[in-house]
């Protein structure tokens, strides 16, 4: 597993009998690392200059969760985001056993970075409600690397779990990266 996620820091769970440090920048990359040690998954930190994520791998090596801290770093910018974007790319995510929620993943990551869909449009194309997709957005694990954040209100932003201070930030950033025109 160690060669699939190059210069990644482990955060060892339980098995070894003595307790895992404790990543720091923020209580909400703690609680991760905690109940992915509890499950018996992995934890790992991700440094891309200011920005510290939090991924949970599998047995298998795959991506079962990406967590941001609290709230975005000072100095976080588009470099460090696509250096982010880039790396969790090169992971395989955890795979989905239930199809509507693999279909869900999929239409998010055909929205191009730097694009955004509403609620609306990815209901339609999904055949859904846009409240079953806002549903689908605010329980997805794998945040970045399954792009919830490229999907917005008709006339404002909406929700992001990671709140919405790191929506309009990754919504820049990523247009600052990937101008439409």
């Amino acid at each position: 597993m160690a060669n699939a996620v190059p210069a990644l820091l482990l955060i060892p769970g339980g098995m070894s009998g003595t307790p895992a440090p404790r990543p720091r920048g923020g209580s909400r990359i703690r609680e991760h690392t905690q109940a992915a040690e509890s499950a018996g998954l992995s934890c790992h930190i991700r440094e891309f200059g200011p920005l510290r994520l939090a991924l949970t791998l599998d047995a298998g090596g795959a991506l079962a969760a990406v967590r941001l801290p609290g709230a975005p770093p000072e100095g976080l910018n588009a470099g460090h985001l696509a250096q982010a974007l880039r790396a969790l790319d090169g992971i395989p995510v955890a795979p989905q056993d239930n199809p509507s929620r693999r279909a869900f993943q999929e239409a998010l990551c055909q929205v191009p970075a730097g694009s955004t869909v509403s609620y609306g449009e990815l209901a339609a194309r999904l055949q859904t409600s846009p409240r079953a997709v806002a549903s689908r957005c605010a329980a997805n694990p794998v945040l970045l690397r399954i792009p919830c954040h490229r999907v917005t209100a008709k006339n404002h932003a909406g929700g992001f779990q990671a709140g919405p201070a790191w929506k309009g930030l990754l919504l820049r950033l990523e247009s600052e990266l990937y101008p439409r025109g």
